[in-house]
């Protein structure tokens, strides 16, 4: 999980990994496309 990478991180005095799609959104998501809605990505 992100808390378990965050926490070695610290631990080995390494960068945090740079953060991701929360996984709430991932389920909105798959929700939406369950209502055959879809769904497309653009970069930022």
């Amino acid at each position: 999980s992100g808390r378990s990478r965050i926490y070695e991180a610290i631990v080995k005095g390494e960068n945090p990994p740079e953060p991701g799609v929360p996984e709430s959104f991932n389920v909105l998501v798959k929700e939406l496309q369950s209502l055959c809605l879809e769904v497309q990505f653009e970069e930022a």
